[in-house]
């Protein structure tokens, strides 16, 4: 009744939606029963610690700190982008994407509305113009 969209799965509690799967800890912060909890922060046990503490994907490649997909390519200016990635001037797109007439990429599955902005035709749209999963 206040216009709010929620899964159809979630719980409500003085006006808050969570997800019920969740559970709850003494400080009243819900966190997935799988992660793991040090010093009150949550975090997937799944992941490795490196030495300064940072927490990162196991299969993940490691250079000068930062972490990446190793599945990725590595152009001439050292950005990383997916190897069926297509380029155009520096920048990296998914071919399957179509191109408007303005030079915007999107999903050619998606709708154009009024606005000239991308959808997903099966959402919905509201009173107010925004799009919502029914």
């Amino acid at each position: 009744e206040e216009g709010l969209y929620y899964n159809p799965g979630s719980k409500e509690e003085e006006g808050l939606y969570y997800n019920p799967g969740l559970k709850e800890d003494d400080e009243g912060l819900y966190y997935n029963p799988g992660m793991k909890e040090e010093e009150g922060l949550y975090y997937n046990p799944g992941l490795k610690e490196d030495d300064e503490g940072l927490y990162y994907n196991p299969g993940m490649k490691e250079e000068e700190g930062l972490y990446y997909n190793p599945g990725l390519k590595e152009d001439e200016e050292g950005l990383y982008y997916n190897p069926g990635s297509k380029e155009e001037e520096g920048l990296y797109y998914n071919p399957g994407l179509k191109e408007d007439e303005d030079g915007l990429y999107y999903n050619p599955g998606l709708k154009e509305d009024a606005e000239g902005l991308y959808y997903n035709p099966g959402l919905k749209e509201d009173a107010e113009g925004l799009y919502y999963n029914p």
